[in-house]
């Protein structure tokens, strides 16, 4: 049981933090995010689960009170965390027509290059056939 209550301090420690800040980082809400709302939700939840089934009564208490706040943080600021993943994907797609990032601009600036390719297995015979023909070789071919 002393384990229980130290970590169930800890617990109430972090809690006390979140309400001194008034929301949690977002960058924590933005992990949480990646599972999805529901699925963040069934991870707290099931966490929660898990240490009242271990018999740790104080930390599941106190993790179930740090989670109503973080779910209530987390489904009640989507517009903003769903806003920001826009913008970034917005500068993504902008980064198409920066010169520095977009490699069809060098090639169309000139500013990229690259060496002629060559054939790796050489032919003995240096005459090729050139479409189309010159008149030369169409009356050596035909007559």
């Amino acid at each position: 049981m002393l384990s229980d209550s130290t970590s169930a301090i800890v617990v109430v420690g972090i809690l006390l933090v979140v309400i001194s800040y008034r929301s949690f980082s977002y960058t924590l809400l933005e992990l949480l995010m990646q599972l999805t709302r529901p699925g963040a939700t069934v991870l707290l939840l099931s966490v929660v689960g898990y240490l009242l089934y271990k018999n740790y009564l104080y930390t599941g208490l106190a993790l179930a009170v740090v989670a109503v706040y973080l779910l209530k943080d987390l489904w009640s600021k989507y517009p903003q965390s769903d806003a920001r993943r826009l913008y970034n994907e917005q500068a993504l797609d902008q980064k198409r027509f920066d010169p520095r990032y977009s490699v069809d601009l060098q090639w169309a600036n000139k500013s990229a290059t690259h060496d002629k390719p060559a054939l790796y297995f050489q032919t003995g015979d240096p005459k090729l056939l050139v479409f189309p023909p010159s008149e030369e070789v169409l009356h050596e071919l035909c007559g």
